[in-house]
């Protein structure tokens, strides 16, 4: 699909025609998520999207922190391409960077993949607005 028009959130309304749309926010330095949005005749349709925070920690067995890398992805999009987060993180619906950072989401429903020797499965967080969801990873013995 051919976008209809890009926006920033500080310029003035766009007026489309109504209908139904789906908008892609992008995050800097994160990734992107699908809003449905229905554009009425003659109303002013807002968007807001609420953000919120994550940071993954990865210890070993001792609790010394490990840096590695970390996959995130929306579980949405997850189902919806059919992909793991692992193969999410070449697209703009994936985010990879290191374990320990705070991340800066949409609010919602992630999955995420520590990529180090003894890090367990895929796991799933939910990100809620104004909150860091901090989450700290055991390495596998």
């Amino acid at each position: 699909a051919v976008p209809v028009q890009r926006l920033r959130t500080d310029e003035t309304p766009l007026f489309m025609a109504h209908g139904d749309y789906m908008a892609l926010v992008s995050v800097p330095n994160s990734l992107t998520r699908r809003y449905p949005v229905t554009v009425n005749r003659g109303a002013l349709t807002t968007l807001t999207v609420a953000l919120g925070t994550l940071t993954v920690s990865f210890n070993d067995a001792s609790g010394h922190p490990i840096s590695a890398w970390l996959y995130v992805a929306t579980d949405a999009d997850l189902k919806r391409l059919g992909v793991t987060v692992d193969q999410a993180r070449q697209t703009a619906y994936g985010y990879a960077f290191h374990t320990g950072q705070l991340l800066t989401l949409p609010a919602g429903d992630y999955t995420f993949r520590i990529d180090a020797l003894h890090a367990p499965a895929a796991q799933t967080v939910t990100v809620t607005a104004g909150q860091n969801a901090a989450i700290t990873v055991t390495a596998l013995s």
